[in-house]
């Protein structure tokens, strides 16, 4: 596992890439006016460029040419990104000890950040899992499509307005444990969805 995870970190995350994805998030996120948007961003960067890493080299090929289970290789890639992202948003979280105006977030905010991402991280790997690169591509253009037209339209509607405002009722502390909770549940859904389909491959 440790070999795998190293693997991952070095494909996406060495100290020259984080230096470089913390700079650009703080850019980003003031260009956007939210540091959040800018992380989900990079969260989709971390994970695509792993998994087109992996495609122009034929990893999946060799690694299954080792003795290491399929489980771990795909909790690997699972683990990875999680740990990358953490520490992402800890560095921006931490900078406001040093210059606050640089970051927007709190604690809470931070954590449902966090969850957020988990999902994210979920979602695209099984994705690609299930469909494979290219029909991923296609479904990510859908996804762009439906955050930028569908989603916004869908505000506006009556049962989802009341569904927020009953959500902006319940207490803070509540919201944050179901949100952190909820996404935590669905990435090992979406981990053992990948993992099975996975396992069924041939290499």
């Amino acid at each position: 596992m440790k070999a795998l995870l190293f693997k991952e970190f070095q494909i996406t995350f060495n100290w020259k890439t984080f230096v470089s994805y913390i700079a650009l998030l703080f850019l980003i996120g003031t260009i956007f006016g939210h540091i959040q948007v800018a992380l989900f961003a990079f969260t989709f960067a971390l994970m695509h460029s792993s998994i087109l890493e992996d495609d122009i080299n034929d990893a999946d090929v060799f690694i299954n040419s080792l003795p290491v289970s399929r489980r771990m290789v795909v909790a690997s890639k699972f683990l990875a990104t999680m740990i990358e992202v953490a520490l992402m948003l800890g560095t921006v979280y931490g900078s406001k000890i040093i210059v606050p105006l640089f970051s927007d977030l709190n604690w809470q905010t931070a954590l449902l950040t966090f969850a957020g991402a988990l999902i994210l991280i979920g979602f695209y790997y099984t994705c690609y899992y299930v469909f494979g690169l290219k029909l991923l591509n296609v479904i990510l253009v859908i996804l762009f499509i439906m955050a930028t037209v569908v989603f916004p339209i869908l505000l506006n509607l009556n049962y989802l307005t009341k569904l927020i405002q009953i959500i902006q009722f319940l207490s803070e502390g509540i919201g944050l444990v179901i949100a952190t909770s909820s996404s935590l549940l669905l990435v090992i859904v979406f981990y053992v969805i990948s993992y099975k389909v996975y396992q069924r491959k041939e290499f």
